[in-house]
């Protein structure tokens, strides 16, 4: 039996419950965030973070979704469909290969109305992209 929270305490008990389960990594929304496919960043010297060196680089946004809590976390978006390599000397979003999105498994809370008022919390598992990786393009074979 799910205990039934008001408006008051639910964020509260939903933040404690979540303490069981693991919590993703610190992902901290990219500023300037523009989409496409950053080819700049590979003409100059490698940078310090592992989104913008990759082959596949992404950057963070904020989702928001105030079912869930925490209702606010940080997704990746991948930001080449192909990915970024040097061809005779000159750096390409190379279509030979693709960007795909490397997902991790995240429990949330899930709120839910009660039939007597309130809301309960039950954990539920949502798939959370947390960057991007280049790989081979599937075949069809």
């Amino acid at each position: 039996m799910h205990r039934c929270y008001n408006e008051a305490e639910v964020e509260k008990a939903a933040l404690k419950k979540l303490k069981k389960f693991p919590r993703p990594p610190d992902m901290t929304p990219s500023p300037n965030f523009s989409p496409g496919c950053p080819l700049e960043l590979f003409k100059k010297p490698a940078l310090e973070h592992l989104e913008d060196r990759s082959l596949s680089p992404w950057k963070y946004k904020i989702v928001r979704n105030t079912e869930f809590y925490p209702q606010t976390y940080t997704e990746a978006v991948c930001l080449c469909k192909g990915c970024i390599m040097s061809r005779n000397g000159t750096v390409k979003d190379i279509q030979d290969y693709n960007s795909a999105p490397v997902i991790g498994s995240w429990v949330f809370m899930k709120r839910e109305k009660c039939k007597k008022g309130g809301y309960k919390l039950k954990p539920e598992r949502r798939d959370v992209i947390m960057g991007c990786t280049c790989v081979r393009p599937s075949s069809s074979r």
